[in-house]
């Protein structure tokens, strides 16, 4: 469950973990022991008879929502899905996707100006459902697909002031404003920069970043939390502290130039650097086998 911390709702003794387990529910690794300073390429591997497949990825309510996406692309794309086994519903703006147990993709040419694209996790830290799995999935699989793609974001530009006063220049997605926040429904939206992109190297990434998403529900405990969306002016240590982690591998997982205090920016959890399934490095496309 995800906490905020500035509204003191944080308890700084609960840590939070990785845990590999297996279909039993045993625990078989765990990352109790956070290790520093790991490069990318030395994450742990799972077992190599674990994969996905078509059926795994069909058991999920899958939403395909076009936003402000041209129309032969997003046609193109969806067409590439379907052609690769994978089952799932359209939306257009956002205008079928609040129901409960979904899973919701949203394809956007609007909110990246620059080159890149953009991996969109949560807004709202209190967010049920397994957005941020999806989020880092598809994050690492279009870094695979060789996409050029920035960090992880935690909302669109705008204008914002919370509750508390708090000014922010970041803004909920479309996508998750128009879920409820009951639902237990998993999101993430992918934007697409300026660059050409190929409809079917698009699917064939997100494919892949479903095959990883399903693989982290189906070995991990998937109750971890993976992403904080940080204020300005944050404490490093607190951030740290909820995550289970030390301010040095905090700052070191997030490239942070300032180890005292955050800016507003999505950090990711010092733990996730130990997941396979999160490895732009780890090959996932070859998992994926359609059982006849």
């Amino acid at each position: 469950m995800k906490i905020e911390i500035n509204n003191n709702i944080y308890d700084s003794g609960e840590k939070f973990s990785f845990s590999k387990v297996d279909k039993d529910g045993e625990i078989i690794s765990s990352n109790s022991n956070i290790h520093e300073n790991k490069e990318l390429d030395e994450m742990v591997n799972l077992d190599s008879s674990s994969y996905t497949d078509e059926n795994d990825i069909n058991r999920f309510n899958i939403i395909i929502d076009d936003n402000d996406c041209s129309d032969s692309f997003f046609d193109d794309v969806c067409d590439s899905l379907s052609e690769s086994g994978i089952k799932f519903k359209k939306s257009k703006s956002g205008e079928n996707i609040n129901f409960g147990n979904c899973l919701v993709i949203t394809l956007d040419q609007q909110y990246s100006s620059g080159f890149e694209s953009i991996i969109f996790a949560p807004f709202n830290n209190a967010r049920i459902g397994e957005s941020d799995a999806l989020a880092l999935s598809m994050y690492a699989s279009f870094k695979q697909g060789n996409i050029s793609t920035t960090n992880i974001l935690c909302g669109k530009s705008g204008y914002n002031v919370d509750e508390n006063g708090n000014f922010s220049n970041i803004i909920p997605t479309d996508t998750e404003t128009k879920i409820d926040e009951n639902h237990d429904t998993s999101f993430v939206t992918i934007s697409f920069g300026t660059q050409n992109m190929e409809a079917s190297t698009v699917a064939e990434c997100i494919r892949n970043g479903l095959a990883r998403y399903v693989s982290y529900i189906n070995n991990c405990d998937s109750q971890t939390d993976l992403i904080y969306r940080s204020t300005e002016g944050e404490d490093v240590k607190m951030v740290a502290e909820y995550f289970g982690a030390t301010p040095d591998s905090l700052s070191f997982a997030n490239k942070l130039e300032n180890k005292e205090q955050l800016t507003a920016q999505a950090v990711i959890n010092p733990a996730v650097k130990d997941i396979d399934m999160f490895n732009p490095k780890s090959d996932y496309s070859t998992r994926l086998s359609r059982k006849i």
